[in-house]
């Protein structure tokens, strides 16, 4: 059993089971439909497990955490076939590029490092090396072109770079005041909207070309002040954000232990509805959130899974209601 908090959710590319990863330095995968462990917990480390990701070409798990390493896994038996190491502690963000061919890593010391999945093990030089941080990175997610990576650090600065010609202007998008939680890229069948972002200052701010397209939880000076006397926050901290695949809906999880999914408006000059189309509370914080979803019409969606502070992780279908509560099985 996994026995601490949800650090990072993930489903595999049919959307048929679910990946979390914890702080107690493991990984876990379940059955998406049913909950049922496939496996048990399989340590990343002897500390936190912090990021995770799938490979969208096969089943392959990337893991990183409190050590240096990232770490490639087969899904299917669960032995490490790759390892990356150097990355910096504490490193909390991973992402694949749409062939697989790299994964991306970002850590405390700032840097995002680029590592070839097909060099043979242990890789000892990172392919390409990012320094357009002072501080953590914190976030990663790879465009669907899959030659462009957006980052996220501590201090809500987010740049876009080309993987391609790293000698390329570095995009600087502006638009988060504290640390960014979440990033998620858009399929390209999203109109308007190019990605997602959440951050610590309670916004979740809509990206199209590096301009922000749409909001929310952004407050004028006069809301600010009144949620500060209700509240004595100056936000509600946002922790972190998912698209769905078929680019229909996005959710975010906040740190009052609430998950939200809201539609696309691809035919409308607003980018998003700004009233969730579902919303689900946890028992505490939700640390962590992942979308799938099915073949269907507009309002067709699979399942949003969301894990919380307490090591629960939830799976709930938007039509139905909760369908079911995983915890330490």
């Amino acid at each position: 059993m996994q026995k601490g908090p949800v650090c990072a959710l993930a489903f595999n590319r049919t959307g048929v089971i679910l990946a979390s990863a914890s702080d107690d330095g493991t990984y876990a995968l379940r059955d998406a439909n049913t909950g049922m462990l496939l496996c048990p917990p399989r340590r990343t480390n002897d500390n936190g497990c912090f990021a995770l990701t799938f490979s969208k070409v096969e089943d392959m798990i990337g893991t990183a955490g409190d050590d240096d390493v990232v770490r490639l896994w087969d899904m299917e038996y669960g032995t490490a076939i790759n390892f990356f190491g150097g990355n910096g502690n504490n490193c909390k963000a991973l992402c694949f590029t749409e062939d697989a061919n790299l994964i991306a890593a970002g850590a405390n010391d700032s840097i995002v490092r680029l590592w070839d999945c097909r060099a043979p093990p242990p890789a000892q030089r990172a392919t390409m090396v990012i320094r357009e941080h002072t501080v953590a990175v914190a976030c990663l997610s790879c465009a669907p072109d899959g030659f462009h990576i957006l980052s996220g650090d501590v201090r809500g600065n987010l740049r876009l770079f080309d993987i391609r010609n790293p000698s390329n202007p570095v995009q600087r998008w502006l638009g988060h005041t504290d640390a960014v939680t979440g990033i998620a890229f858009c399929p390209k069948s999203t109109k308007n909207v190019a990605a997602v972002s959440t951050s610590m200052d309670g916004q979740a701010l809509l990206w199209n070309h590096g301009s922000v397209v749409g909001s929310i939880g952004r407050l004028t000076p006069f809301e600010q002040q009144q949620q500060l006397e209700t509240t004595g926050e100056h936000c509600l901290p946002l922790l972190g954000c998912a698209v769905s695949p078929s680019g229909l809906h996005w959710a975010m999880s906040c740190s009052d232990g609430s998950a939200k999914m809201y539609k696309f408006n691809p035919n409308s000059v607003s980018t998003t509805a700004k009233v969730p189309d579902a919303e689900w509370h946890c028992s505490s914080a939700a640390t962590a959130i992942a979308l799938t979803d099915t073949t269907g019409g507009y309002d067709t969606i699979g399942a949003i899974a969301v894990g919380d502070s307490s090591g629960r992780t939830y799976v709930l279908r938007p039509r139905l209601g909760v369908c079911g509560i995983y915890r330490k099985i």
